[in-house]
């Protein structure tokens, strides 16, 4: 299995969201993500690195407001079984200094990701956004894209992922009991201060760098038509949920949608109902904003290896 899906199965496992990939590329909501296509030009799987095509709000003039996590939390986990931690000597390694620490990555893959004050800025109101998007349909090809509505950003992150077996990382850290804890890291808080000594077969890492983006969530805008008799299907659905808006009490709503005549009677007609004739055998295009399915991403990622 590649650095990159190792890291993302075990990202998606502990978060259920999306790993940025390398961390620290910079990402905002609204962004248009590129993995790459796959057959039939649908978008690829969103693992590993992307192209980054600009954000909605400036390509396409698309109108959203973003929010953000009022509480700031850690983010928290390593390869436990593929690395361990121990004191630096410091003879073997150049700047090493007595009390660093560490960290032996045993397999291809194996990482450490620890980040403090970590906050979520997603799209508030992804129903309006999905409806500005709606007359975008034509103007792109929205299947190859992914469009990101969450990111989480550290303040502060140490971040490493070995290219190969044998991959080693030396910080020094004001903190005396350093150990790794099941799946985490333990001995180290908020207010931990770490210097990164030396580091051998990385794949990639960040060395305690301010503002690194980790977490992503993505959704897809997509477009599909419409068959003949999937329309009818769709016109009886509609005909049953007016059926049970007639039975509820009158609304301004109801007024302005037509339901009701000038006396407030309720309109029962079969041909307000249904669709035209002619248009149940015309192709339609309908559009939705679908969030990506992290479980059905981790359930393809298990079933490659």
């Amino acid at each position: 299995m590649s650095v990159a899906k190792k890291y993302s199965k075990s990202i998606i496992k502990k978060f259920d969201m999306i790993p940025v990939y390398y961390p620290g590329e910079e990402i905002k909501p609204g962004d248009i993500l590129d993995f790459g296509s796959s057959l039939f030009r649908k978008a690829a799987k969103p693992i590993g690195t992307f192209t980054n095509h600009g954000n909605l709000a400036r390509t396409h003039s698309v109108d959203f407001e973003v929010t953000e996590s009022k509480y700031p939390k850690t983010i928290n986990l390593i390869s436990s079984k593929e690395v361990s931690v121990k004191p630096a000597i410091k003879a073997v390694f150049p700047g090493v200094a007595e009390g660093d620490i560490q960290f032996d990555f045993t397999s291809e893959g194996s990482f450490l990701l620890f980040g403090i004050d970590a906050i979520e800025s997603k799209i508030d109101n992804l129903i309006s956004f999905r409806d500005q998007l709606k007359s975008l349909h034509i103007s792109e090809d929205w299947d190859r894209y992914y469009i990101v509505t969450s990111v989480t950003v550290c303040k502060k992150a140490l971040v490493y992922a070995a290219q190969e077996k044998g991959g080693t990382l030396i910080i020094s850290a004001n903190t005396d009991a350093l150990s790794i804890v099941n799946e985490s890291l333990s001995g180290l808080n908020a207010d931990v201060s770490i210097d990164v000594k030396w580091k051998s077969k990385a794949a990639f890492s960040n060395d305690w760098d301010d503002n690194v983006t980790v977490l992503m969530k993505l959704a897809q805008f997509k477009r599909e038509s419409i068959r003949p008799y999937d329309k009818m299907a769709i016109s009886d659905y509609n005909f049953i949920k007016r059926s049970d808006i007639e039975k509820t009490d009158l609304s301004d709503f109801n007024k302005e949608s037509g339901l009701v005549d000038s006396k407030g009677d309720f309109i029962k007609s079969d041909k307000s109902a249904g669709l035209p004739l002619d248009s149940y055998f015309e192709k339609s295009i309908i559009t939705g904003l679908t969030e990506v399915d992290v479980n059905l991403l981790l359930k393809n990622i298990e079933e490659e290896e």
